[in-house]
Formats: C-alpha cells, sequence, structure tokens
C-alpha cells in the first residue's frame, strides 16, 4: 500500500491488491467442482505474504467498514480467476478470454479511503511513505522546472502549492501525534 495526497482530503491510502490466479504471488489452483467448474483460487499464501510485508488485508465483510461492507465484486474469467472491482465501478469487458477490460472509478472511491484512513483500518502514513511521495511529487517540479512558458510556469506553482500544502498536513498530524503520545504518557505516569 501506499499513499496519495488530495488537497481537500489530506493524505489517503493507495491501495494495492492481491491477484488472485493460480502460479501467481503463491496463489493454489485448487482444481474444479464434480460439475468440471474451476473453483476459486486460494489466496492463503498470498494474503499472508502481504501481512508479512506490513500489509493490511482489507476483506469485503469486515466488520469495520461499516456503510462499505461488501464493497468488492467480481467477474469470473477464463481458468478460474476473477477480476475484481470496487462497487460502482463502472466495468467494460470485451471478452473473457482476453481479460481486457476498462474501468471508471466509482464516486465512492474517495469516500471510501477516506473511511479507511479516518477509521484507522489501515495504519497512518509514516515518515518514510510521506518521504518517498513528497520526493516523487519534487521530482515532478524538478522536471517543469526545466521548461519555459507560461503552462510551465502554471504547473509549477500549481505543485509548489501540492507541496507546501503536504508539508502543512504534515506538521498537523505530527502535532496531533505528539500530542496523543504526551497524553498516553501522562496517563502512565498517573497509573
Amino acid at each position: 500500500m501506499g499513499w496519495c495526497y488530495n488537497e481537500k482530503l489530506g493524505f489517503l491510502p493507495d491501495l494495492g491488491q492481491i491477484t488472485h490466479m493460480a502460479a501467481c504471488n503463491g496463489v493454489r489452483d485448487t482444481g474444479k467442482d464434480r460439475d468440471g467448474n474451476p473453483n476459486p483460487p486460494d489466496a492463503t499464501s498470498a494474503r499472508a505474504g502481504s501481512q508479512r510485508k506490513g500489509g493490511t488485508l482489507i476483506l469485503p465483510d469486515d466488520n469495520r467498514l461499516g456503510d462499505f461492507r461488501g464493497f468488492l465484486r467480481y467477474a469470473d474469467c477464463d481458468g478460474g480467476g476473477r477480476f475484481f472491482f470496487f462497487v460502482g465501478t463502472s466495468v467494460e469487458v470485451w471478452g473473457k478470454a482476453e481479460n481486457q477490460h476498462r474501468v471508471v472509478e466509482s464516486p465512492k472511491w474517495t469516500p471510501f479511503l477516506v473511511h479507511l484512513r479516518d477509521r484507522k483500518i489501515v495504519d497512518p502514513i509514516s515518515k518514510p511513505a510521506y518521504d518517498r511521495l513528497r520526493g516523487t511529487v519534487q521530482a515532478e517540479l524538478e522536471a517543469f522546472r526545466a521548461q519555459n512558458g507560461e503552462w510551465a510556469e502554471s504547473q509549477r506553482k500549481a505543485i509548489q502549492k501540492r507541496l507546501d500544502s503536504m508539508a502543512k498536513e504534515w506538521a498537523k498530524l505530527n502535532e496531533a501525534e505528539a500530542t496523543t503520545a504526551t497524553i498516553v504518557q501522562l496517563e502512565g505516569k498517573a497509573a
């Protein structure tokens, strides 16, 4: 999982996904049912591996999701695989064999990410994640510094504004974290 930045909503988790396809990421083929239809693959190993690497597994039936429970839907693919997508997403599929598709993001996606962050379903953004995100935006700014013209200048100003906004949000998060740590420390001394 990574992070992205939204100037109105702050830092939001940038979710990854586990490919549920036999022989990918430790996913096992579970054979066929008695009618000869492929069974869903077993992704237990892939899920455990993701969690070992620090990933947060978000299952569609997790009670912490509240109104977002059941947020995933899927379409069957040839070979027993499944293509998962967020509820409310517009998906156009051009044949099961090619597994080609076009996805139009759901208007519920951003509120879902805010919910994951605010309910602490995902861990807060870490300093290394913030540094990587800031470095990516800084590199974007540097690329525009090499260009001339009004459009490039407007892009530099917008990116600099985003960097400044990110820095303020990061400082605010750290201030809140420091306050929480102090309260916990004081409560520990009083006990």
